[in-house]
């Protein structure tokens, strides 16, 4: 990972129809051995998770393998 001084956009993904779960990237760190991880809040009407996904080129984050994740529901 390498500071840049201006934003680029490496992926986008679409919130699927009707969908209650709304991702949210909060950070993004270094896992060491060349692998990258993202931190990310995903909030529905009654549940709240943030999860720790390893992060890779071209990959959803619904198939990243979560590597820690904290959840409350009703």
């Amino acid at each position: 990972m390498t500071p840049r001084p201006t934003l680029h956009i490496l992926a986008v993904e679409k919130r699927p129809y009707g969908s209650e779960f709304l991702p949210n990237l909060l950070n993004v760190v270094d896992l060491g051995d060349g692998k990258t991880g993202s931190i990310v809040n995903i909030t529905g009407e009654d549940s709240a998770e943030i999860d720790l996904m390893e992060y890779r080129d071209g990959v959803d984050t619904k198939r990243m393998r979560v590597l820690q994740s904290i959840a409350s529901g009703e």
